[in-house]
């Protein structure tokens, strides 16, 4: 009688443990296959967002400055010559170069002045001085604009 209630008793231990086992290899399994539907997951949202960034509405492009972006007016005293610009759009960078010249158009003065971040609807002021011996020879002044525009 106690054989037998040893041996039943080995019989359940072993069902049980053979019913972990399975319960194991069922959660290893579901595992893996949440593992494998969250790689695809990643993949498709990369491949998505990697499509919309070929389309993307925020890409900045960059041209060169023309005349029509902004609109300017010019101030000479005795030792200094101010050009002050008004951008009509955004401007990223803006650069005025000046060349000043004698009555016998001979060369006496230049300087580059470069500006950047220039707003719509503000008015800024490049100004070239050149002190009073040369305010004294110069005749009339050449100057040329460059830069480029920034837009998405």
């Amino acid at each position: 009688v106690v054989k037998e209630a040893f041996s039943e008793e080995t019989i359940d231990t072993t069902t049980i443990t053979y019913q972990q086992e399975e319960k194991k290899e069922s959660s290893k399994a579901l595992v893996i296959i949440v593992a494998i539907f969250s790689i695809i997951f990643i993949i498709i949202c990369s491949v998505i967002i990697n499509q919309n960034n070929g389309k993307d509405d925020t890409k900045i492009t960059e041209r060169e400055l023309k005349y029509s972006d902004f609109t300017y007016t010019k101030n000479s005293s005795l030792t200094s010559y101010t050009i002050y610009v008004e951008p009509n759009i955004d401007i990223s960078e803006m650069t005025i170069e000046l060349k000043a010249y004698g009555e016998d158009n001979k060369y006496y003065y230049g300087d580059t002045i470069t500006k950047y971040d220039l707003f719509k609807g503000s008015t800024y002021a490049y100004v070239f001085e050149f002190g009073i011996e040369l305010s004294l020879v110069i005749d009339h002044v050449n100057y040329n604009f460059s830069g480029k525009v920034s837009y998405f």
